[in-house]
């Protein structure tokens, strides 16, 4: 093998594209609402740094207003109550002119942070969960997920079918790095007076071992922190 001409330093050879890679950030928990964020930054969640708020961060939830029974009635009656009370920003999903004429009904238009994003199609529970994940592209289940995907929103509720909220955040969202499948959780009291977070409530017909596991560690987190 011939020599080259010039022989490149060491520096010419690690600054090549082979070694131009991206690479993670590093992120600190934060100490008020212990989400990830990187440090020496505000918290993007909760907006607030050393201690103090910087910046007001307000929640925004969406609801999947054609999921209920008696839909959208009772799910835009809860949008308005939480707006309320709670003072978030609700987006309701669904077909745009059914939920325009129940919110004018409830006198829910005036001044409330209560916002329609438009879904044609609805999934019933007499649907497969999923055939409606492949074939109702535009449900107002999909929709809510894709909000809460693009950071539009904070967090989706929905009281439809729940097989196909499930799929549907787990295709649409995405699963957390180490957990294989979701799981329904439920609070039960207690005697002590402090709740106990029971995992798997439902949804899932057959699990395996390294699942359970999975969902104890979500169910830990989830009962120490919230």
């Amino acid at each position: 093998m011939p020599n080259p001409k010039r022989r490149h330093s060491v520096r010419r050879r690690g600054n090549r594209r082979s070694h131009d890679a991206l690479r993670a950030p590093g992120l600190s928990e934060c100490p008020n609402c212990h989400e990830p964020k990187q440090p020496h930054r505000v918290c993007p969640h909760c907006g607030q740094y050393k201690g103090r708020e910087v910046i007001e961060v307000a929640e925004t939830f969406a609801v999947d207003a054609m999921g209920g029974d008696n839909a959208p009635k009772v799910e835009v009656e809860g949008a308005i109550r939480a707006a309320r009370s709670l003072g978030i920003r609700v987006v309701l999903v669904g077909r745009e002119d059914v939920l325009k004429k129940e919110l004018a009904q409830q006198n829910g238009n005036l001044g409330l942070p209560i916002e329609i994003v438009h879904a044609s199609e609805q999934v019933t529970m007499q649907d497969s969960a999923a055939r409606a994940v492949r074939t109702k592209r535009d449900s107002s289940i999909r929709v809510a997920s894709r909000l809460v995907r693009d950071g539009v929103a904070q967090g989706w509720v929905s009281a439809g079918n729940t097989g196909a909220a499930m799929a549907t955040a787990k295709m649409v969202q995405g699963m957390v790095p180490g957990v294989d499948r979701p799981a329904l959780a439920s609070t039960f009291p207690t005697i002590k007076g402090t709740p106990a977070v029971m995992m798997d409530v439902g949804a899932n017909v057959d699990c395996s071992p390294q699942m359970l596991a999975q969902f104890a560690l979500m169910g830990e987190i989830y009962a120490r922190i919230i």
